[in-house]
């Protein structure tokens, strides 16, 4: 296998993680490595750090989420008023503005930013 044979001072200082795996898993992971001509140990480092894991969302991830729908319902029926000419024109270009930013917090939250 490829990069087996590398001296200690290439590889540098390392400690051990322990992986619980079913014998399937474990004949799967053996199987992956094989064919990617690279050690178990070496294919488990690369999918595990070229992977990045979705984030469980926090309570006040919800919560937030939750009041942006709520201020997102509500600027959606001031939208629909402006458009039936049925709002005053003043509140055009601030119901605009509120509503870019909505759009962009909801992006933050979704990407996770």
């Amino acid at each position: 296998m490829a990069g087996r044979h590398r001296n200690r001072k290439e590889r540098g200082a390392r400690s051990c993680i322990q992986v619980y795996a079913t014998r399937e898993e474990r004949l799967a992971i053996r199987a992956k490595a094989e064919a990617a001509e690279v050690t178990e140990s070496r294919y488990m480092l690369t999918v595990a750090l070229a992977r990045r894991l979705v984030q469980p969302r926090s309570q006040v991830d919800l919560e937030t989420l939750l009041e942006l729908s709520r201020i997102g319902n509500n600027l959606n029926q001031l939208t629909h008023l402006a458009h039936a000419n049925r709002l005053p024109a003043r509140l055009k270009d601030p119901l605009a503005e509120l509503k870019a930013l909505l759009d962009a917090l909801r992006h933050e939250l979704a990407v996770g930013a």
